[in-house]
């Protein structure tokens, strides 16, 4: 969890400053603790990304692709233009699932 590394780091920083004792010191560790602090995406980011993984695995297919997220196909254009998703990108490219499905051997 990321509350409890944070916490952990905090322990170990007021440790370490308390050792030290040095201002300048003390300084330099708590620059060093808000460089360690996670930064979180954008909840638009992660969706352009999921689209897109979506849309990779239906290569492409719109309708499919609408079906898998749940939404409208509509949404998912409007999602697709928010985001510039490219579907030439998508089309070529066939999900690893499809490739074993194609490489098993045809039942007799």
């Amino acid at each position: 969890m990321p509350g409890k590394d944070i916490s952990i780091l905090s322990k170990i920083l007021s440790i370490l400053i308390d050792e030290i004792g040095s201002t300048k010191k003390i300084a330099n560790l708590e620059a060093i603790q808000s460089e360690v602090k996670e930064e979180w995406p954008a909840l638009a980011d992660l969706q352009g990304i999921y689209v897109e993984k979506v849309l990779r695995h239906t290569r492409g297919n719109k309708t499919a692709a609408a079906r898998l997220l749940n939404i409208d196909r509509k949404t998912l254009d409007r999602m697709i233009k928010r985001h510039q998703l490219s579907l030439s990108e998508t089309r070529t490219l066939i999900p690893p699932l499809a490739q074993k499905v194609r490489r098993l051997p045809k039942k007799s």
